[in-house]
């Protein structure tokens, strides 16, 4: 059984591999985390897989942990290519492994298509990839809570509160013009991609994922799929 660990800006989440089944996801905190693998997953754990965006004591944490249970562990990164992708950027690490893996994963799930994979979570990103795997490039904003925060916490001016949308319409109030605008920014970068998309000739399938991914979807008007394990897919790649 493959361990598979995906150390985010927010949660740590965990799956595993076994004979090819994905299992559910789980959600632990940093100081938690060895203690649930240790009830859970132990016994029967091979191999672990760990991908984290940022520098933390998850890593060390997670490492020692499999020292100690005598698993051999691998840390993920982005690379050159990998299993028909074609990674863009001229510095390749430099392309966050969330956003490589959730790739993967759309390749893995939606084979021989272009795809946008649109991770919606303490940030938004956007990454855009041809029939032939070819890395075209990516977007990245605020995620909508961090759009939301950055305007109530730091413009003098702007008072409010975060409020679930509905309905897409004009605010008229400040907590509604805010999150009404938060959400419109994630929509719109959804639509523009598809634009540029539509200009080079692409038809791509739009694959959600992230915390944001259901709210998001309840509100996108083009046709797309939500997809919550999508980095996990992509991780088995690596199995």
């Amino acid at each position: 059984m493959k361990l598979l660990v995906d150390a985010g800006n927010t949660r740590i989440k965990y799956a595993t591999l076994d004979a090819g089944i994905l299992s559910s996801i789980h959600t632990a905190s940093v100081d938690g985390l060895t203690q649930q693998l240790s009830k859970s997953a132990a016994t029967k754990t091979t191999q672990c897989f760990i991908a984290s965006v940022k520098k933390s004591t998850i890593l060390s944490n997670v490492i020692a942990w499999c020292k100690n249970q005598n698993i051999p562990v691998h840390q993920l990164h982005s690379a050159v290519q990998f299993k028909g992708l074609v990674n863009s950027y001229q510095k390749p690490d430099t392309l966050g492994v969330d956003r490589w893996l959730a790739m993967l994963g759309a390749m893995k799930l939606f084979p021989s298509t272009s795809l946008m994979v649109v991770d919606a979570g303490t940030a938004t990103t956007l990454d855009c990839i041809s029939q032939q795997g070819k890395h075209l490039g990516g977007w990245i904003i605020p995620g909508i809570a961090l759009q939301m925060s950055t305007l109530f916490d730091n413009a003098e001016k702007i008072h409010g509160e975060p409020v679930a949308i509905n309905n897409i319409a004009l605010g008229n109030n400040t907590s509604m013009a805010v999150s009404q605008g938060a959400l419109m920014s994630t929509l719109g970068l959804i639509e523009q991609g598809m634009k540029l998309c539509a200009k080079q000739g692409l038809t791509p399938n739009i694959i959600l994922t992230g915390g944001n991914a259901d709210y998001v979807s309840q509100h996108l008007a083009l046709e797309h799929y939500v997809e919550p394990a999508l980095i996990f897919h992509g991780m088995s790649q690596y199995c």
